[in-house]
């Protein structure tokens, strides 16, 4: 290895916080959050019914994510690219997938598993804020972390 291509390669991973220096025949997980939600900016609660995608500006996000992936490469190892089933976290990983891994073809289809999504907000989904408050209140989760936004929920 040239010393330029050793100082590209000392510097492939800048930014990315590492506690264990990467061992060959070990897992990686990666975890991306996606960009910002059009439903987020619409002030509408985004389960299944409520996200539509991404806003301008969170595909943008997943744009400049996507340019630094392909530049720095740090992700071209990877195996497996999963997702939730929430529309705004679909299209952050479709946008992404042409740059995780060795290619789209070798890489295979974007897993989508429900278990992934951060909650489901059961009635209140595609609810506007404001009238979720007012149906609902607003749950004290410093006292109960785990207390459901609304009926159906978790």
């Amino acid at each position: 290895m040239s010393g330029d291509e050793g100082a590209l390669a000392d510097r492939r991973h800048e930014g990315v916080l590492r506690i264990l220096p990467p061992a060959s025949g070990v897992s990686r997980v990666v975890l991306i959050r996606h960009g910002e939600a059009q439903c987020n900016l619409n002030r509408i609660v985004g389960g299944r019914r409520g996200c539509t995608g991404l806003s301008d500006l969170g595909r943008r996000q997943v744009a400049a994510l996507a340019d630094r992936l392909y530049e720095s490469g740090e992700l071209r190892k990877a195996t497996a690219l999963y997702t939730s089933v929430l529309p705004r976290a679909v299209e952050t990983a479709d946008r992404l997938r042409a740059v995780v891994g060795p290619g789209p073809a070798a890489l295979g289809p974007v897993r989508e598993d429900c278990d992934l999504c951060e909650l489901h907000p059961g009635e209140c989904d595609g609810m506007v804020w404001e009238d979720v408050v007012e149906t609902f209140g607003v749950p004290d989760w410093d006292r109960d972390p785990s207390a459901p936004i609304a009926p159906g929920g978790e």
